[in-house]
């Protein structure tokens, strides 16, 4: 080939270093050219071609292409019936456009598993390989990192969505599982610490796996949901942390622990720590700080302890020591909530004779890490000492 610039990036002088790819000019004096191979790889493949107006149709040919749309109007960009085997296709609508671009199979072929157009929202991309007669492969997601900025928000293509939600609801409407087929995933993450739950609602009769046609909620910071159509009408649940809708509790306050991280078992490290318990029935007792505490790391969602009590009679009769966890002390526990409880109960035949009992539970934790304890029962019980002792913690994923 002659002597040319390539990318601007030609050099006369022999390349420095491993890192640089050597090519021999044999129509010139002989001479090495040198340059990256990104700048090689750039110069090869395809050269980002702005495309403005209201429409484009791709003609058939060899070269892989790109485009980026400035549209002045709604868009359509059209594939061609055969744009050329293994040709791939990067289409983008630009960032700050005011109109969507509809990418079109042509006649009766697909994008994915559908014959149908694809919409392009300002900031969503997709790359497309012709990889069958009359069949595009999506290669790439829409969209990394998508803001929805309104309140109810109708995804239309898989991506990232990042949704901040404040004190207010969110919803966010699903496209229907039918026009995802064969595309990539859609993943909603609540950003922030506010109060305000994410609806995430199927379209009609649509499915999300097994939670069915119900919709499902994101309650706390970073949890996140992602789905992947697989079936006319069915969205799978690939991952994330989330609560289907369901009548008792308010949609979006359940916890989500995640997986347990036990303490490796191999290290006799103490994992115990006293506990502020209350001084009766029908009161709290102090703060119990757990994360910073025995290897439990800031943002641990619950932790899981075992505990023993031993607990001497008063006198000879019934006696109960009752407990229950609670991240917070303002909503009173009773016997049946879902607040886990520590209950020994049992009888004494003479005075000072104990009772112990052991048990192993997952307490909750609040934002600051800390769970309290609510005195439930104290019957005939002289005086407690109380063991405990942590297995391990949850991260909420």
């Amino acid at each position: 080939m002659a002597n040319q610039t390539i990318s601007g990036l030609s050099s006369l002088a022999s390349p420095s270093s491993a890192g640089l790819l050597w090519i021999y000019d044999p129509n010139a004096s002989p001479q090495d050219r040198s340059l990256t191979l990104a700048a090689l790889q750039l110069w090869l493949g395809a050269k980002a071609v702005v495309q403005s107006g209201t429409s484009y149709t791709l003609a058939a040919g060899l070269q892989d292409v790109s485009h980026i749309i400035s549209p002045s109007g709604a868009f359509t960009y059209n594939l061609p019936a055969s744009a050329g085997l293994g040709r791939r296709v990067t289409i983008v609508n630009a960032p700050g456009a005011s109109y969507n671009v509809a990418v079109n199979p042509n006649g009766s072929n697909k994008i994915g598993l559908n014959n149908l157009a694809l919409t392009l929202t300002p900031g969503q991309c997709v790359e497309l390989e012709d990889s069958a007669s009359g069949y595009w492969t999506v290669l790439g997601p829409f969209l990394v990192g998508q803001v929805p900025s309104s309140t109810p928000y109708t995804a239309s293509g898989p991506g990232d969505f990042l949704v901040t939600t404040g004190a207010s609801a969110f919803v966010f409407n699903l496209p229907t599982a039918a026009s995802m087929l064969g595309l990539g995933m859609i993943t909603v993450v609540k950003v922030d610490s506010g109060a305000g739950v994410i609806q995430v609602a199927p379209n009609g009769t649509d499915v999300i796996d097994k939670a069915g046609n119900v919709s499902c909620y994101l309650g706390g910071q970073w949890q996140s949901l992602s789905l992947k159509a697989t079936a006319s009408g069915y969205w799978a649940v690939v991952g994330g942390t989330f609560a289907p809708h369901q009548t008792v509790d308010t949609d979006g306050s359940q916890y989500e622990l995640g997986k347990l991280r036990h303490f490796p078992q191999g290290n006799t490290t103490s994992r115990g720590f006293a506990l502020n318990l209350p001084a009766g029935a029908g009161v709290w007792g102090a703060a119990n700080q757990a994360t910073g505490n025995v290897g439990i790391p800031a943002g641990a969602k619950a932790i899981r302890a075992i505990m023993k009590s031993d607990c001497p009679a008063t006198a000879a009769g019934t006696c109960e020591y009752a407990i229950a966890f609670s991240d917070n002390n303002s909503n009173t526990p009773a016997v049946g909530t879902a607040h886990p409880v520590y209950d020994c109960k049992g009888y004494a035949s003479a005075a000072a004779q104990k009772m112990g009992y052991s048990v192993v539970l997952d307490i909750p934790l609040s934002a600051s890490g800390q769970f309290y304890i609510y005195g439930l029962t104290l019957t005939n019980i002289a005086s407690v000492a109380f063991s405990f002792g942590v297995l391990g913690y949850y991260m909420g994923d």
